[in-house]
């Protein structure tokens, strides 16, 4: 079941500063793909961390903290945000200058055989997370 989205307009005064926080942080660090709808509205991972501001907070924080949290998630995505998680990690990595090959080979669910060290390391961590690995 997806959660409804808050306009802003319905934030409580304990949420307003979150979001306002997310929002500023989203347009100066996550352009080029929507994840704030028409109304103002935080869409994509963003929704749930501000509709459970205890968690999501803490969550915020730590994408703030390090630029490589915003590339991966180490919780399997629900089946309704699956579109959305792909939608968004194909668009950063081509802003991170991945191959069109290499991603569809990832979206395919298979590693690339030409990663660099570097995306070796990430992929073989983000597929450990993925499958529940240590």
């Amino acid at each position: 079941m997806r959660l409804a989205l808050i306009p802003p307009a319905e934030l409580s005064p304990e949420r307003r500063p979150l979001y306002d926080d997310m929002k500023r942080g989203i347009e100066s660090g996550f352009q080029g793909f929507k994840a704030i709808g028409n109304d103002g509205a935080l869409i994509g991972p963003w929704n749930p961390w501000l509709k459970f501001a205890k968690f999501g907070g803490p969550v915020w924080e730590l994408v703030k903290a390090s630029p490589y949290a915003r590339l991966r998630s180490s919780s399997p995505a629900r089946a309704s945000m699956r579109g959305y998680e792909i939608y968004a990690h194909v668009l950063v990595a081509e802003l991170r200058g991945l191959s069109d090959e290499k991603i569809s080979t990832i979206v395919a669910g298979q590693r690339p055989a030409d990663l660099t060290r570097e995306e070796s390391v990430a992929y073989d961590v983000a597929s450990a997370l993925n499958r529940g690995g240590v």
